[in-house]
């Protein structure tokens, strides 16, 4: 559940494109597409990397606290959270599945990274204005 939840946001200028969002952690695995308004583009290896990422830390956690507090989870909670999941995975999938998505081996081009930060999926801003770089468009004082 907190693969496709919780993940980090890059606000980048690639080479060579529009600028656009990324989402990932630690390395971006899906974006925005470029081909049509609301596509998305998954880069397959970063993604891989990312779940194996996150499957140890939760693994390294769980396994942590086992060794010194017992746990017991009982049916109803354990329930729920299997249900959250599946209402999750299923929500993905519809997302994906509606998006025109293309599915890339790995990131064929390289970015500048204008801004980033962490958070839920959900939460990246929208307004690219705010997003980038102050720019000083007053024209110099050029006395004649």
């Amino acid at each position: 559940m907190s693969f496709g939840l919780f993940t980090k946001w890059w606000y980048v200028l690639p080479l060579d494109g529009r600028q656009t969002y990324l989402w990932g952690f630690p390395f971006a695995w899906v974006g925005e597409g470029w081909q049509t308004s609301g596509a998305l583009q998954f880069f397959v290896l970063e993604g891989i990397v990312d779940f194996i990422v996150y499957y140890l830390c939760w693994f390294i956690a769980i396994y942590g606290l086992t060794r010194y507090i017992k746990l017991t989870i009982n049916k109803p909670t354990l329930y729920i959270l299997r249900l959250s999941a599946v209402i999750i995975m299923a929500s993905y999938a519809v997302g994906i599945s509606i998006s025109y998505p293309t599915f890339n081996t790995h990131r064929h081009f390289d970015m500048q990274i204008i801004r980033s930060g962490y958070g839920v999926v959900w939460s990246y801003q929208t307004d690219y204005e705010q997003l980038l770089p102050q720019q000083n468009n007053t024209i110099p004082n050029n006395p004649q």
